[in-house]
């Protein structure tokens, strides 16, 4: 599917907490089923931590993470956040999945660099097919 392909635009809400942090970040949005989308124009989250320390990371679906080198990289020793701290986080904005938003988990947020060279980004949400 090429970039330009304009998939169809969904009529379906998104909590309340996901919406109102990308529109206080100033970030348009509208809704796809992801089958319609590029893989390579997805992108997957997921949260790791460092003692206390907890971090999205945020990556391009079609890759793998490589956590010796993202340890290397950041001087940390990253692994899964436990199925309780994630499990909290979830809960408290009332999402059932992480999704790469930093603003909404209030966490700092680690990223591929390639996903800044391209035009448009598409996160998941299970909701939405």
């Amino acid at each position: 599917m090429s970039e330009a392909h304009t998939p169809a635009v969904l009529d379906t809400p998104l909590p309340a907490a996901i919406s109102h942090a990308l529109r206080a970040a100033n970030i348009a949005f509208s809704l796809h089923a992801l089958a319609d989308i590029d893989a390579a124009l997805q992108v997957q989250t997921v949260v790791l931590q460092d003692g206390a320390k907890q971090s999205l990371v945020v990556f391009p679906r079609q890759h793998i993470l490589d956590l010796s080198q993202l340890n290397k990289a950041t001087s940390a020793h990253w692994r899964a956040a436990s199925a309780a701290t994630l499990q909290r986080c979830l809960n408290q904005h009332a999402v059932a999945e992480v999704i790469a938003i930093p603003q909404l988990f209030a966490m700092p947020c680690i990223y591929d660099p390639v996903l800044l060279d391209r035009p448009r980004l598409y996160l998941p949400y299970p909701a939405l097919g």
